[in-house]
């Protein structure tokens, strides 16, 4: 593993109204680029990367890969360690550090009401696209400017350095 300082994000609380999701869909704003990460068979079911200093999670969840920051919206618990949950037809993580329950599909927060019902509370973690082409792997980054509360800790920021290092497995270059 390369050893790269990883850069400063700032602080974003508000949710958008539309999230990127791990599906394609018309009006999309992102960027276009779709970067090579590498073979997939060379990726176990769960990898933690950076990927143009964004820490993210590269999740084999039923034979489909998923994309989305790594590290959870509340405080900054390590999605990589998260168990992983069907909750009302959604596959979730549950964040092992507060159990806050994240659809990998959608990046929505989801929460249990007075009713005993699962609820969204929006989009909460970013969410990537991924391809798999020619048994290697691309990523593309939700560029969407509308602010998510995974945003603020997706460099790695708040994070002592001894800490970085241990949650990033592998560094996808420039």
């Amino acid at each position: 593993m390369m050893n790269e300082s990883v850069g400063s994000g700032s602080a974003m609380s508000q949710a958008p109204s539309e999230p990127c999701t791990s599906t394609e869909g018309p009006g999309e704003e992102r960027d276009e680029s779709w970067i090579c990460v590498g073979s997939a068979r060379s990726f176990g079911a769960r990898t933690t990367l950076s990927i143009h200093n964004r820490i993210v999670l590269l999740l084999r969840e039923n034979s489909k890969w998923h994309c989305l920051d790594a590290i959870c919206y509340h405080a900054g618990g390590p999605l990589s360690q998260a168990a992983v949950e069907r909750v009302d037809n959604r596959v979730c993580l549950r964040c092992p550090w507060h159990s806050y329950l994240i659809d990998i599909e959608d990046g929505h927060g989801l929460y249990m009401d007075l009713s005993r019902r699962y609820r969204s509370k929006g989009a909460r973690q970013r969410v990537h696209k991924v391809r798999q082409d020619g048994g290697q792997l691309f990523v593309q980054l939700c560029a969407r400017a509308e602010s998510v509360a995974s945003d603020e800790y997706a460099f790695g920021a708040q994070l002592p350095p001894q800490v970085l290092r241990q949650r990033v497995q592998r560094y996808v270059p420039r």
